[in-house]
């Protein structure tokens, strides 16, 4: 039997109705998008190469950044927008509640993003990847914020993902093993 002392931990928001940034309207970008407006949420996005009528682009710099409830990134890395999410675009979340990062942790300023999570302890922050995670040296700066998860990135860990990548693996020996 699993008993729960805290029930507060388990907390959550209702999506209708609440303003959330997609940084990043690629492939898996413009899927949550779709997810988001579904369940009635008012969908914006950061993408300079992406242009969708269905919703709202922003830029980092956009008044409206003040309003926005959910964060969830997407975007591609290039060595340009290397902590593209610093000081300056935290400091301009004031109501935000959620923020999720599912691309690369080299998108973020790591030492914004906690200031950030100590400053707004009631903001859920969780994360698939880490700047340097595999030197794995992120997870300690981070940890020390009770408001931010790492979780184990396992977007690749699907059935599906896994029956195609071993398919690939296994049509790419046939192919090496028929040319000798």
């Amino acid at each position: 039997l699993l008993v729960y002392r805290n029930r507060d931990e388990f907390l959550s928001y209702d999506i209708n109705d609440k303003k959330v940034l997609i940084i990043g309207m690629g492939r898996i970008g413009k899927k949550v998008a779709k997810y988001l407006d579904s369940m009635d949420a008012q969908v914006f996005y950061i993408d300079e190469k992406v242009i969708d009528n269905k919703y709202t682009p922003l830029s980092f710099n956009h008044p409206l950044l003040s309003e926005i409830d959910i964060v969830s990134v997407h975007m591609n890395f290039k060595k340009e927008n290397q902590e593209i999410l610093d000081k300056n675009f935290f400091m301009k979340l004031k109501n935000l509640k959620l923020f999720v990062n599912t691309a690369r942790g080299e998108l973020i300023s790591e030492v914004a993003l906690r200031n950030f999570a100590f400053k707004n302890p009631e903001c859920k922050i969780f994360l698939d990847v880490l700047s340097e995670e595999q030197k794995n040296q992120g997870k300690s700066r981070l940890r020390l914020s009770k408001n931010i998860k790492i979780t184990p990135h396992v977007g690749g860990n699907s059935i599906d993902s896994r029956q195609k990548v071993e398919s690939y693996i296994v049509q790419k020996y046939l192919r090496v093993k028929n040319a000798y």
